[in-house]
């Protein structure tokens, strides 16, 4: 008991050292705060309407080049919202069903012969030349849509489409583009080369000298649909970024090259893709070096039925 009595008297005499040497502020420090106080409300209610009018007069007065939203000037005379091309955003290229049925037919008709070309109407035709993005309307790239808004584009698209998009056909054209493919290069490497024919068949995908790599969609839409000149007669949603570079070409046309090949075999048969591959898309392949190279050394042998 004694001690804590000590220690808390000891305590007690800190706290009043303490405050005996704070300093107190004096009659005439007050004063002149309490002076200045009421200067400054007194300027504050007079000047206040003197400075919104500076605000207001140096906003009128202002010709300088406007900042961009990266903090450096914009070119004069623009807004940060015009620095990109008139042309940033989405457009959606639309061709008529009757102008894609005529362009089907006009490349088929390079293939030779088809045993069922009245089976091309324009519902098929439009449907093997439109990409999902062409009637996915909900896929616009701006903002989230409610799940009832999403509802009501999926019926209203429902009732506007006839013939859909041609993912299933492109699901198709490439398990035949790879079969085609690995009859071709079998029959022309298995006895010249063929240790070059077992590197292409077991490569990794990611490998450019992989079968993957050379019918990858992108790969063929810049090879083969760009010899097709797919864009005349696609239906799809090109994307342009900030920058104005226009995106998504390359796969919408390798997607199409897929949708032809598997509708040729839906309505044609084995045969007329074996054709269509051999005189439409093999031309147009974008193949290794090596392989090219080995391709035009070998010549061809019967492959086994």
């Amino acid at each position: 008991m004694p001690v804590a009595r000590t220690s808390s008297a000891a305590v007690s005499a800190v706290r009043a050292f303490a405050r005996s040497v704070r300093p107190q502020p004096g009659p005439a420090a007050a004063c002149c705060s309490a002076s200045v106080a009421s200067t400054s409300r007194a300027l504050s209610g007079s000047a206040r309407p003197h400075a919104a009018a500076d605000l207001s007069t140096s906003q009128t007065r202002f010709t300088g080049t406007p900042l961009s939203s990266s903090g450096s000037p914009g070119a004069p005379g623009t807004s940060p919202q015009s620095r990109y091309p008139p042309g940033s955003g989405t457009h959606l290229y639309a061709p008529s069903a009757e102008s894609q049925r005529a362009y089907l037919e006009s490349l088929l008709d390079a293939a030779g012969e088809m045993p069922n070309r009245h089976l091309v109407d324009e519902q098929i035709a439009e449907k093997t030349l439109t990409h999902k993005s062409g009637v996915d309307k909900t896929a616009v790239y701006g903002r989230k849509m409610k799940r009832s808004e999403v509802h009501a584009v999926e019926r209203e698209q429902a009732q506007e489409r006839r013939g859909g998009h041609n993912e299933k056909f492109a699901f198709v054209g490439r398990r035949l583009l790879r079969l085609h493919l690995t009859q071709h290069l079998f029959s022309r490497l298995s006895s010249s080369n063929p240790a070059l024919l077992s590197t292409v068949l077991t490569s990794p995908s990611q490998l450019p000298l992989s079968i993957e790599s050379i019918l990858d969609t992108k790969t063929l839409g810049a090879s083969v649909g760009k010899a097709w000149r797919l864009e005349e007669a696609l239906r799809w949603r090109e994307v342009r970024g900030q920058d104005g570079e226009m995106t998504g070409l390359w796969k919408c046309r390798g997607s199409a090259v897929e949708g032809v090949v598997g509708m040729v075999f839906t309505t044609q048969g084995i045969d007329a893709t074996n054709r269509v591959f051999e005189r439409l898309v093999l031309p147009h392949l974008a193949l290794p070096i090596t392989l090219e190279r080995a391709l035009a050394a070998s010549t061809p042998s019967a492959v086994p039925a």
